[in-house]
């Protein structure tokens, strides 16, 4: 990926070296042994203005110490096995509204990262607050007013990430960008606090009856009280950045990886055979239910290999809070640490063959430590089951009614976009149904 390759000559087979990021020195990790122990050491969360402005200060994402626990622990509840049980339905029913669009528009060349775009976003807002953005229908109908807010602050958030304006930083400036993201964060968020207005004034009147219909993230976290502290609970800033963020998270990193992931398909038959024969063998012709999932292994494997091929977030870094030791070197507190995903997965002594498709790694015993699509260590994604189960689901289900076909001639090219690369003009694929499938 441009602007990464670089840095391999720096970090070498050792796999570490110290370098200048700006005016601070700091340290290039990539060795498998030295992750595990990166990793899992505490640091702080920088500042991170344009991301605080979209998903708030009060996120998972952007809290340390007591704090961050604290969140945490409530929110790894919502992330439960038997709450993503109750979730599968809802991924279905969005899998239906996909599945009614391309019977519609088969043979014929569509771009399908944005069309898996929507699907996902679709999917996190029905599972994080039970709400419908319309956003596979608004492919053709146009999408509704809060689809379109959530669309435009991630946009807007990336263009202020890599504008050299400095009037970028100054939201209380009276341009018209500031009054336009205003006005979309205020829609998003007044939906959002509605939403939990509504649900705190129900689960009052359902608390006698002991019932709630409910059952995505928003009510998940509504409900939870802390194992330390049984009278604390989420404040509706809290629960709104909260939404938010599983919004953004869920929304990027599933649609990029699975748009990744068609392409690879595409140009490896074997792999597509074995992963159609194994959806065949599992669900057959029936209704996908959530004891398949975790039988469909070689579907997560694929799914896997195209996040370490592809990982949606490049880099990440972490600033050591106390002294640590990497293979004998010593990396002083404070210091800086750039994690540079995407070139780590694929060196050679993390990921053998590291450059090819090989789904079938995965059976085998790996570097797990140099495995970061969803980072790694305490501060992991707290929601990468979800999102594993999401995208096994769906590419399951896509793959058992459809053949994709990449358009020739195209180049697919990374791009970074905000804090995720995505292909940057999309993959464009003819889409046509299997044989047997009406």
């Amino acid at each position: 990926m441009k602007g990464l390759e670089h840095l391999q000559s720096f970090a070498g087979e050792n796999g570490i070296a110290s370098m200048w990021f700006g005016s601070k020195e700091g340290y290039i990790v990539t060795h498998h042994e030295d992750l595990k122990i990166v990793m899992r050491e505490n640091f702080r969360a920088g500042q991170a203005r344009h991301i605080d402005y979209f998903l708030g200060s009060k996120s998972m994402v952007r809290l340390n110490h007591d704090e961050w626990k604290f969140h945490r622990r409530l929110v790894g509840k919502a992330f439960e096995y038997s709450h993503l049980t109750a979730m599968t339905g809802d991924i279905l029913d969005v899998y239906g509204e996909l599945e009614s669009y391309l019977d519609r528009h088969q043979n014929v060349e569509l771009n399908i990262f944005p069309i898996l775009k929507v699907t996902t976003l679709e999917a996190i807002g029905v599972t994080a607050f039970g709400y419908k953005f319309n956003a596979v229908k608004g492919i053709e109908e146009g999408p509704n007013a809060v689809g379109q807010a959530f669309e435009f602050l991630l946009t807007e958030m990336t263009r202020r990430n890599w504008s050299i304006n400095p009037l970028k930083n100054w939201y209380w400036l009276p341009l018209q960008a500031n009054r336009d993201h205003k006005a979309a964060s205020d829609l998003l968020r007044g939906t959002i606090q509605k939403m939990i207005d509504t649900r705190r004034a129900e689960g009052i009147a359902q608390a006698e009856d002991n019932q709630n219909d409910h059952k995505d993230f928003l009510q998940l976290l509504l409900s939870t009280a802390d194992d330390e502290d049984p009278s604390k609970t989420f404040s509706n800033k809290e629960l709104s950045d909260e939404v938010m963020t599983l919004l953004f998270g869920g929304h990027d990193t599933s649609s990029i990886a699975l748009t990744y992931a068609i392409y690879l398909i595409s140009m490896d038959p074997r792999v597509e055979e074995k992963m159609v024969q194994e959806v065949r063998d599992v669900i057959g012709e029936g209704d996908l239910r959530y004891e398949h999932v975790n039988r469909l292994t070689y579907v997560a494997n694929v799914i896997k290999e195209s996040l370490r091929l592809f990982p949606p977030a490049p880099v990440t870094s972490r600033n050591a809070e106390n002294e640590i030791q990497l293979r004998g070197q010593t990396i002083p507190a404070g210091s800086f640490l750039m994690i540079p995903i995407w070139l780590l997965q694929r060196m050679e002594h993390n990921f053998p063959q590291g450059d090819k498709f090989l789904p079938e790694r995965y059976d085998e015993e790996y570097h797990s430590s140099a495995w970061l699509p969803f980072s790694g260590g305490t501060r992991d994604c707290i929601g990468k089951r979800f999102a594993m189960m999401e995208m096994t689901m769906l590419l399951a289900l896509l793959y058992r009614r459809y053949r994709f076909e990449l358009v020739p001639g195209q180049v697919v090219e990374p791009a970074m976009m905000g804090v995720v690369q995505q292909p940057k003009s999309g993959v464009k694929v003819r889409v046509v149904l299997r044989k047997g499938q009406a």
